[in-house]
């Protein structure tokens, strides 16, 4: 029986203050395979990426169990294996003091230690994803000075650099052209072949649904978890009801699209 990367049993989580407890994810079952592309849809608000912090131990588990390998979360340490791109990065860039090799250097710092000298085999590996994402012109560019969606792929190019087994992503696509997000899921298609899983989060199911092995549809529930053929067949009522509002689909050169 293959082991799965991630798997999740019956978590539960809420956002708790003073005066009340709001629940954002309620009983989530599901497990990510070796070399998987799961894509997790569902409208704003919809506990995505609370779903994703909690994998990643950036909120305590408060009910439910995850498992990294087959072990408990609290006990994995290998985050070095582990690439992951967050949903702000791009924003919190503006004004940041550093170059595009800088950025994505830095994502070596885990296996490196902060004080040692890159070598020549990191300085190759840094054009590598450079020019896998098409950015290697920008490598000594400020990324204060770049578009949204060429500091977005700088930040992905940095969770690439070090060579993970899986790659995480909140939101990847936000402010990137149509162009560069086909040439994003391109890229994506390629490291799949590399057997790299990918747990990509996003409130569109426009292109992401073309390109996913699997697709999890979440709104505090877990709506769906099926193949992509599955659940391109859901029709809009289905579709309405998970996003808890009215959705009409649209078909835009054989891509579906939601629009309320």
């Amino acid at each position: 029986m293959v082991t799965p990367v991630f798997e999740l049993k019956n978590v539960s989580f809420q956002y708790k203050d003073k005066l009340e407890a709001t629940p954002a994810l309620k009983h989530i079952s599901l497990a990510i395979n070796k070399g998987e592309f799961l894509a997790i849809v569902g409208p704003n608000g919809s506990g995505k990426s609370t779903l994703l912090k909690l994998i990643l131990g950036v909120y305590k588990l408060q009910e439910g169990e995850i498992l990294i390998n087959g072990n408990q979360r609290k006990s994995f340490n290998a985050w070095q294996e582990i690439g992951y791109v967050s949903q702000k990065a791009a924003a919190n860039a503006k004004g940041f003091p550093a170059t595009v090799k800088e950025v994505v250097l830095s994502g070596l710092t885990k296996e490196r230690g902060l004080f040692k000298r890159y070598s020549k085999k990191d300085y190759e590996r840094l054009d590598e994803v450079l020019e896998l994402l098409d950015i290697k012109n920008l490598k000594n560019q400020n990324v204060s000075n770049l578009s949204g969606g060429q500091t977005q792929r700088v930040f992905i190019a940095r969770a690439l650099v070090n060579k993970p087994s899986v790659l995480i992503m909140d939101e990847p696509t936000e402010g990137i052209d149509s162009q560069h997000v086909k040439d994003f899921y391109n890229v994506l298609l390629k490291l799949k072949r590399e057997n790299v899983t990918i747990l990509l989060v996003t409130h569109d199911i426009g292109v992401v649904v073309d390109n996913a092995d699997r697709v999890a549809c979440l709104n505090e529930h877990l709506h769906f978890h099926g193949t992509n053929e599955e659940f391109k067949n859901l029709g809009e009522a289905e579709l309405s009801k998970i996003y808890g509002f009215p959705l009409q689909l649209v078909s835009h050169n054989h891509q579906r699209e939601c629009c309320n």
